[in-house]
């Protein structure tokens, strides 16, 4: 009697991400404490998705919470650049010394925009110690 008053429910659901990236990196000129080096790139990504009950959970006929079909997408872009600049090697007080700038703007479709940066000195006064500041 229960097989008979059950009923196997058939719920469907698909989730789709799409992504292009385009990327571009290496020196871009031979400086005297070794290659300025650069990076910039391109991502986008779109995701999207639905959701199908089954009839009965549509019409509340069972003894779950009932829920209606949905479905939506959203997406998101990138695009950054960075550089790695040597300033020194070698000298006295400076075994190494290096700046680096980067920044990545992101863009959403849900609610805008961003741009966030950053700015990095790493500086080895000798071999055993290196001191980093981003």
């Amino acid at each position: 009697m229960l097989n008979w008053i059950q009923y196997v429910e058939h719920d469907a659901s698909h989730q789709v991400l799409d992504e292009v990236t385009a990327n571009i990196s290496g020196p871009i000129v031979a400086l005297p404490a070794g290659d300025l080096a650069f990076a910039a790139g391109y991502e986008y990504r779109r995701f999207s998705g639905a959701y199908s009950p089954d009839s009965v959970v549509i019409n509340n006929d069972s003894n779950g919470v009932p829920s209606l079909p949905t479905s939506g997408s959203y997406h998101d872009s990138d695009v950054y650049a960075e550089i790695d600049a040597p300033l020194l090697r070698k000298v006295p007080g400076a075994k190494r010394l290096d700046l680096s700038v980067a920044t990545r703007h992101s863009e959403y479709s849900t609610f805008g925009g961003t741009t966030n940066s950053k700015y990095g000195v790493l500086w080895q006064p000798v071999a055993d110690v290196t001191c980093k500041a981003n």
